[in-house]
């Protein structure tokens, strides 16, 4: 999606590599891209090394994708425990886990 590709071409791979599976859940783990650019490692690998523009469109394309998809985005901005507990907050319900 970030290289030009579009979603029209990207979808078909993803649900022919998701057949095997029966979704209950995506989450997807958004972070701003100042965040983002703060946790890239110095030593980076093609898709860290493309440049801001691509986690910018691809962050975009998800946040598009989530809604009209049923998934769920949540916050992973702050600690590994906050963003833990967040994900525990959008999966238990669907695991079963109180």
């Amino acid at each position: 999606v970030a290289r030009g590709l579009g979603v029209e071409w990207v979808e078909p791979l993803f649900t022919s590599a998701s057949a095997v599976f029966e979704l209950d859940l995506v989450v997807v783990l958004d972070v701003s891209d100042e965040v983002a650019a703060q946790r890239r490692p110095e030593s980076r690998d093609r898709l860290e090394a493309a440049g801001a523009e691509f986690p910018r469109r691809v962050r975009a394309a998800y946040r598009d994708l989530a809604p009209t998809r049923g998934w769920v985005v949540v916050d992973g901005a702050g600690t590994l425990a906050d963003v833990e507990s967040r994900v525990w907050a959008a999966v238990a319900p669907v695991v079963g886990v109180a």
